[in-house]
């Protein structure tokens, strides 16, 4: 019994410890891509920010969640929050960056790190 239960213990462990986050994403621009719209300057709290807003276009039959991040040519990143497209789909993401930038050459790098939504369904219950 306690082979038993120190065996379940591991392969818990096992499980917890393997399991994803969504810092763990890989960059992938298969299932989706991006496509600058427009920059802008805000003010929050007494600071600019340039806010570059960009269309996330989705090419899987998928629902795919993710993040945008940006690397300027001072090597700094900046992260969008987080977004879901549905299949096919469109949605437009934002990224805040500190200062104010009149160019949009001031970022050199744009990763998009999308996964697909996988949705648990149970069996003995139909969806109705």
């Amino acid at each position: 019994m306690n082979k038993i239960l120190m065996s379940m213990i591991m392969m818990m462990l096992l499980l917890v410890s393997c399991s994803s986050d969504d810092n763990g994403l890989k960059s992938n621009d298969k299932d989706a891509y991006t496509e600058y719209v427009i920059h802008t300057v805000i003010q929050r709290d007494s600071k600019m920010y340039s806010q570059f807003m960009y269309n996330v276009k989705s090419v899987t039959t998928n629902q795919l969640k993710g993040y945008l991040e940006l690397t300027t040519v001072e090597d700094k990143k900046y992260k969008s929050e987080d977004f879901n497209v549905s299949p096919g789909g469109v949605t437009s993401v934002k990224v805040l960056v500190e200062g104010q930038v009149s160019d949009v050459g001031f970022i050199r790098d744009r990763k998009l790190y999308v996964r697909p939504v996988i949705a648990f369904v149970d069996p003995l219950l139909p969806i109705k």
